[in-house]
């Protein structure tokens, strides 16, 4: 019986002994803790990476290849410092550790993903490290990690696990995906604004197109309008023209004026100048023709009264012709009267005298006789 007794507390100091021991080679500040540590973390980090860079090739259409991603992973830096026991389980092997973890990336990686932040329009990383509670010091994140370390009950082995590593692990993770996805994200970037202004110079060209076709036809339309006018115009006659030239120049500026006004801030301006003066010279059109129509029966009427009057004029200078004609008879017959009467009278003064000079020749003859 005490036998048994000596060799149970032998065994149970021997236990003792080898615990003692096992946390003496495995404290929590030991190189390998420290390897496994970063390790978990590396690990960690690569899980998160990969699932996200899945997840973002899908959704997004950006395609980052795998080996690029570990690459980019590899260049990140780890130092673990300030180490820690927290607690020790004094019936187990447990340790709980705490270190200040310095994790540093490149100054590269580090403009690479800010860029890719500003084209997203998303937190820088310094940004970034204040939300998940990092201290970021230029290019050195630092985060306090708690974490457990427990050997093997042979002590071969020992094991580390990390307490809550998502919040530095994300951070890795999205750093370095970020500065990756800079040169697609403006590879892409430019693709789309090449397309968009392709597609920009497309439509400029079909507007073009389509102002043009709706400035011919409205070009056609002022034509034809102008063309009617002229028929109207031309149809009548010399005077009239003349007559509404200043008129119809005045309307000429006119029109030119008021459809630059009406147009300069229409969609289409070139079209809707000739449309407005398709349409004032459609109007113009009707008015000059019933001004052409007034004017027409104003002048006929007027031609008529000057016939009239010359007919009147022609008449009255006939009568006064015939009436000057009788007068130059009268006095051609009164003169011819007169010379008659005067002759006459010269007939009887000679015939008187001749008859006196008879008498006195017979008076003397008579005397002589006596």
């Amino acid at each position: 019986m005490r036998k048994t007794i000596g060799c149970l507390v032998v065994a149970i100091l021997l236990a003792a002994c080898q615990r003692e021991e096992a946390l003496e080679k495995n404290q929590c500040n030991a190189d390998s803790a420290k390897q496994l540590l970063i390790q978990n973390l590396e690990k960690n980090v690569q899980q998160q990476s990969v699932l996200y860079l899945q997840e973002l090739t899908k959704n997004a259409d950006l395609h980052i290849d795998l080996a690029q991603l570990r690459q980019q992973l590899s260049r990140w830096q780890f130092n673990v410092t300030d180490v820690r026991t927290d607690q020790a389980d004094e019936k187990t092997t447990k340790l709980g550790c705490i270190t200040t973890l310095v994790a540093k990336l490149p100054p590269d990686m580090l403009v690479d993903a800010n860029a890719t932040r500003a084209i997203r329009e998303q937190p820088t990383v310094a940004q970034q490290a204040l939300l998940a509670n990092l201290e970021l010091n230029h290019v050195q994140a630092l985060v306090q990690l708690h974490y457990v370390v427990q050997p093997t009950d042979d002590g071969s082995k020992l094991y580390v696990t990390l307490d809550n590593p998502e919040p530095l692990a994300s951070f890795i993770r999205d750093v370095s995906l970020d500065a990756l996805l800079r040169i697609p994200l403006q590879d892409a970037i430019a693709e789309q604004q090449q397309q968009e202004q392709q597609y920009i110079e497309q439509q400029q060209q079909t507007q073009a197109a389509y102002r043009n076709v709706l400035a011919e036809e409205a070009k056609n339309r002022r034509d034809v309008a102008n063309q009617q006018i002229n028929l109207v115009w031309n149809a009548t006659t010399p005077q009239i023209r003349k007559y509404l030239l200043p008129e119809q120049r005045l309307w000429l500026k006119k029109r030119k004026l008021e459809c630059e006004l009406e147009s300069q801030d229409a969609e289409q301006a070139e079209a809707a100048y000739f449309d407005c003066e398709a349409k004032m010279t459609r109007a113009r059109t009707q008015l000059l023709n019933s001004k052409i129509q007034q004017l027409e029966q104003q002048f006929a009427q007027s031609a008529e009264a000057r016939a009239a009057a010359v007919q009147v004029r022609a008449e009255q200078q006939q009568r006064a012709a015939q009436a000057i004609k009788r007068q130059q008879q009268a006095d051609q017959l009164a003169r011819e009267r007169q010379e008659q009467g005067a002759y006459e009278a010269a007939r009887l003064e000679a015939e008187r005298i001749r008859i006196e000079r008879v008498v006195q020749e017979a008076q003397g003859a008579a005397e002589k006789q006596e």
